[in-house]
């Protein structure tokens, strides 16, 4: 998976891109395989037609269909929960498809840049066998409107970043709603107040 790319053009899957198989039929595993290779490869084919560089699943992905992907130089993220699709879908303008047979009519995300970063956590608790916790963090930058933002907090222990961390949630909701009182309750000047 290409871990910096510019220009990005997103597409995201509500859902899993594998072969559904059909229960209570009999059927030789040859065959079986052969149909889903060949519904994977539509699949890929789909997806690439709308010319995206990167693809988010919200669910999983057949191993067969992350090859062909890999073939097309497509990147792929999978196992996204939902309302963390709903946020992307809403700051890069990209519509949910929700399967692939949706996929020819979905608008594509954009972004100036998508790149993955790992964080060493120094100041956490360690993991297994002492090592200690590495986060890897997708950075969608330059997105068409800015509707969301990454604040990035790190350098202290856990306790300190947590008191930080709901500072900033207050003051965010803070710059948040301030616009909005004000709108909803515009001052109006007493009359006696504008003479010299």
């Amino acid at each position: 998976m290409t871990s910096k790319i510019e220009k990005a053009r997103l597409l995201i899957l509500g859902g899993a891109l594998e072969y559904q198989r059909v229960s209570n039929h009999l059927s030789s595993f040859d065959t079986l395989l052969q149909q889903e290779m060949d519904h994977l490869k539509m699949a890929v084919t789909k997806i690439d037609s709308q010319h995206p560089n990167i693809l988010l699943v919200e669910k999983s992905v057949s191993r067969y269909a992350q090859e062909y992907l890999l073939a097309k130089d497509i990147s792929l993220v999978l196992n996204i929960k939902r309302p963390l699709l709903d946020r992307i879908a809403r700051c890069t303008g990209a519509q949910i498809v929700p399967s692939i047979d949706h996929i020819s009519s979905s608008k594509l995300g954009y972004c100036e840049m998508f790149h993955v970063e790992k964080f060493l956590e120094e100041h956490g608790s360690a993991g297994q066998d002492g090592k200690k916790l590495v986060k890897t963090l997708m950075f969608f930058e330059g997105c068409p409107k800015p509707l969301g933002c990454t604040i990035l907090l790190k350098g202290a222990n856990g306790e300190e970043l947590k008191k930080v961390k709901h500072v900033i949630q207050y003051g965010v909701f803070a710059a948040y709603h301030l616009p909005l009182e004000t709108f909803f309750l515009p001052i109006k000047v007493p009359p006696f107040w504008n003479s010299p």
